[in-house]
C-alpha cells in the first residue's frame, strides 16, 4: 500500500496533489502534529492524541482563530475515511495529522492566520506491539533547554534531530538518547525512555523538558495497575549505564529494548530476558483491551 493522503476534503494518494504548498507549514515548519497507529484495525489513544494538538492550538495561537469542535469534527470525518479506504488492509497503519496556518493573501511569518488547515498521512507499518525488537543508541548532547515550555509541545521542526540521527547512524548506532548539558537524561529524538535497575523502572521526569509521549502515559499507567514500581525524576547518563535493562517507547514503534549505549553492551541473564517479555506482553494487552 503506498501512503494515502486525506488534503482536508478528499483522500488521494502521494502523487494526486492537493495540498497547497504556498503555506507557512511548509516554507517555514511551523505545523503541529501528532502520531498515532492502529492495533488490529483499532486506533489506539486518539483521544489523547487530539486533546495534546488542542493543547498546542491553544497554547500557539488564540482561539479567535480556529474553532476546536469544528476542526475535530472535520479530523475526525478525515480518519474515518482513511480508514473506509483501507478497511481491506490486513496491514496496521500509522497516521499523522500535522495542522499548518492558513493565509489566503500571503505567506508572511508574524501575520495572523486567517484558518488551521490540515492533512492526515497514512502509511502501513510491520512494527508488531508483540514482538521484542532491539535497538542500539548513542548519546547526544541537547541544545535546547525545553524545560520552560508545556510538555505537550509537539511541532514539526526537526532538523536538528536528524542531524543527530544521521550522526549516530555513521557511527553506526540505529537511535540517540539525548542529555542535556548536566548530563541529565532526557528522551530518544522521537521517543521516551525508561530503564531499570532491580525491580524499579525509572523514566525521566516531563520537567526535565521532554515530551510527555501519549505512549510514555499509557505505559506508566499500565505498569502501575499492574503494581510495578515505577519513578518519573532526574537522573543522570551513569543512571542509565549502570541500568540492568532499558527502553524507548513511541506511539508507532511500541516499545523497544535497547541492547546497547555506545559501548555498554546490556547484559541478558535468563531473569532479564524474562522481565523484558513480561512488560511487552502486559503493554500489548493493555492496547488490545484498551477502549477511549
Amino acid at each position: 500500500m503506498e501512503t494515502l493522503i486525506f488534503d482536508g476534503n478528499n483522500v488521494v494518494d502521494l502523487n494526486s496533489g492537493g495540498l497547497r504548498f504556498d503555506n507557512r507549514g511548509v516554507l517555514f515548519g511551523e505545523t503541529i502534529f501528532t502520531t498515532f497507529r492502529t492495533y488490529n484495525g483499532k486506533i489506539l489513544f486518539l483521544d489523547d492524541h487530539l486533546s495534546r494538538l488542542k493543547m498546542n492550538l491553544d497554547y500557539f495561537y488564540s482561539e479567535n482563530i480556529f474553532t476546536w469542535e469544528t476542526l475535530r469534527r472535520q479530523i475526525l470525518q478525515g480518519i474515518l475515511q482513511l480508514q473506509q479506504t483501507l478497511q481491506n488492509s490486513e496491514m496496521d497503519i500509522s497516521l499523522r495529522i500535522t495542522l499548518y496556518p492558513f493565509n489566503e493573501d500571503r505567506t508572511d511569518l508574524g501575520k495572523k492566520p486567517d484558518s488551521i488547515k490540515f492533512f492526515i498521512t497514512a502509511n502501513p507499518i510491520d512494527y508488531s506491539l508483540k514482538a521484542i525488537s532491539e535497538i542500539t543508541v548513542a548519546f547526544d548532547v541537547c541544545k535546547q533547554d525545553k524545560s520552560n515550555q508545556p510538555a505537550c509541545i509537539k511541532i514539526g521542526s526537526y532538523m536538528e534531530s536528524a542531524k543527530m540521527l544521521r550522526n549516530a547512524r555513521e557511527r553506526g548506532f540505529e537511535d540517540v538518547v539525548l542529555v542535556n548539558q548536566d548530563n541529565i537524561l532526557l528522551e530518544g529524538v522521537t521517543s521516551n525512555l525508561f530503564f531499570r535497575l532491580g525491580n524499579t523502572i525509572y523514566t525521566p521526569d516531563v520537567k526535565a523538558g521532554i515530551l510527555d509521549g501519549v505512549t510514555r502515559s499509557h505505559f506508566i499507567k499500565c505498569l502501575k495497575e499492574n503494581a510495578w514500581e515505577i519513578k518519573e525524576g532526574f537522573y543522570t547518563k551513569n543512571d542509565l549505564l549502570n541500568a540492568d535493562e532499558a527502553w524507548l517507547s513511541s506511539s508507532v514503534k511500541g516499545i523497544r529494548v535497547i541492547s546497547c549505549i555506545e559501548q555498554k553492551q546490556f547484559i541478558k541473564p535468563q531473569h532479564a530476558e524474562a522481565f523484558t517479555k513480561q512488560l511487552i506482553s502486559l503493554f500489548e494487552s493493555y492496547c488490545k483491551n484498551y477502549e477511549e
